[in-house]
């Protein structure tokens, strides 16, 4: 906020009171300014807990480990760091532990892409956006809270069994199977909209980081046209880093990341 300067002038006599105006107005934009900020920090606050907020207990439950299916055969496509493919099909490799750095905000990303986030959510607010990272490094133990919660929540609504598990594992990860595992994805969600569903794509942040997010090395990782190939439903908030020549081969030539790593494997 620019506190605007006041210049002196008027008849004689006149300069003690204009002065104490003066004083008052800076007084004023000073007081304004201090709630603007605290105003901001309360309201991100607020974004985080909404993002990780628990639900109240579920009256059915369920052992999360009738819902994990077996491991999958681990990757062996040698590929550097920034494009591990973590999906239904392959798990965080074991002994994996990334290099976790802390934002502002509490939540954790692998330091290695911390410099490219920082430039692109600087950008984004230049141009009077307002995105927050609501949510980033998971542990399994939390991947598996937030699945079994999802799968009672709809055994709660009537569904049998396979019918939770299967609309559960639409919107959350098999634990193991998360991105959210590598440090490597983030939620972000505009400050004034911190709901993760998809009319966050009509929020000004969205439109600006589905547009640009490939110049700082990300790509919105489930994008709504490759649900048959990611088995993720679309969620405009989900971005996930791959560096910035990947991003805009992948921009270029609209792929999701499973087409990218097929296309640079020579499968494609």
């Amino acid at each position: 906020m620019i506190i605007p300067e006041i210049i002196f002038s008027g008849k004689k006599g006149d300069g003690p009171m204009r002065k104490k105006q003066y004083i008052q107005r800076r007084h004023k934009y000073f007081v304004l300014l201090v709630l603007e900020i605290i105003g901001a920090w309360i309201l991100t606050v607020l974004v985080i807990q909404y993002c990780t907020s628990t639900q109240q207990p579920v009256k059915n439950t369920i052992p999360i480990s009738r819902f994990v299916r077996p491991r999958q055969k681990e990757q062996t496509v040698n590929i550097p760091w920034n494009l591990i493919l973590i999906n239904h099909e392959n798990y965080v490799p074991d002994g994996f532990r990334p290099d976790l750095t802390t934002l502002n905000n509490g939540c954790q990303v692998d330091r290695r892409i911390l410099p490219d986030l920082q430039r692109m959510m600087d950008a984004a607010r230049k141009r009077g956006l307002y995105p927050s990272v609501c949510s980033a490094y998971r542990t399994e133990e939390r991947q598996t809270y937030l699945l079994e919660r999802d799968i009672n929540k709809y055994l709660n609504q009537g569904c049998t069994e396979a019918e939770a598990r299967e609309k559960a594992s639409r919107w959350v990860a098999l634990p193991g199977r998360s991105e959210h595992q590598t440090g490597l994805a983030v939620d972000i969600v505009a400050v004034d909209y911190p709901v993760l569903d998809e009319t966050q794509e009509k929020r000004k942040e969205q439109q600006w980081l589905m547009e640009n997010s490939w110049k700082y090395g990300f790509t919105l990782r489930y994008p709504k046209n490759k649900t048959n190939i990611t088995k993720i439903g679309y969620e405009p908030w989900h971005y996930r880093y791959v560096g910035k020549k990947a991003a805009r081969e992948m921009k270029k030539k609209n792929m999701c990341l499973e087409e990218y790593i097929k296309y640079i494997s020579g499968g494609m």
